[in-house]
């Protein structure tokens, strides 16, 4: 809602507004942009239009009239369909994905060890222990396979959830899946603003 329209502010997602985070964990531009995006006061279309520095409130991409702010963010049909709004979503999921292969590629040198169960080295009478270097036991959930799949879905490259686990048109963002422990894990990526 903008600053003087107080009574459409009911439809308002309550804002977590702290003074530390807005002071600094945010760039001085971030924080203008915050401020100014919660106000409805940033140069969009429709506020020039209103300020009468602009003559035109449409969008240059799909000429929609009376441009705004959720317009340009997120509403724009062309800029959804060349991959403008996918872009900063593909980008989050490609990193989650790389250090997940990280992970998986470091399992490799973990030691299984079963629940409950603790290692006893036995040591005849007499005799010293011979110190050995000691490797990861296994803790996580990617922990329990070896060998782990990756099926990432993005713009570019449409991936389907595995037809051998389950026929379903659902394509979720991240599939991982191990054919030997029957394990599978999904992730489905929202990044709804830059902050988060």
């Amino acid at each position: 809602a903008q600053q003087s329209k107080w009574l459409e502010w009911d439809n308002l997602i309550n804002l977590d507004m702290k003074w530390q985070e807005m002071m600094y964990a945010l760039s001085p531009s971030m924080l203008s942009f915050v401020l100014n995006s919660v106000q409805d006061t940033l140069p969009h279309p429709r506020n020039l239009r209103r300020w009468k520095l602009d003559v035109e409130a449409a969008c240059s991409l799909c000429g929609w009239k009376h441009v705004g702010l959720v317009h340009i963010l997120c509403g724009c049909k062309v800029a959804l369909e060349q991959g403008r709004i996918s872009y900063r979503h593909d980008s989050i999921l490609k990193e989650i994905a790389e250090s997940l292969t990280k992970k998986i590629q470091a399992i490799e040198e973990v030691v299984p060890l079963p629940s409950g169960v603790q290692k006893v080295d036995f040591v005849q009478s007499g005799q010293r222990t011979k110190k050995k270097k000691k490797k990861k036991l296994a803790t996580g959930l990617l922990d329990v396979a070896k060998d782990w799949v990756t099926v990432m879905d993005t713009r570019r490259n449409q991936a389907h959830f595995p037809p051998h686990i389950m026929t379903t048109s659902d394509r979720p963002d991240l599939v991982l899946y191990s054919n030997n422990t029957r394990n599978v894990v999904m992730i489905e990526l929202t990044s709804p603003a830059e902050e988060n």
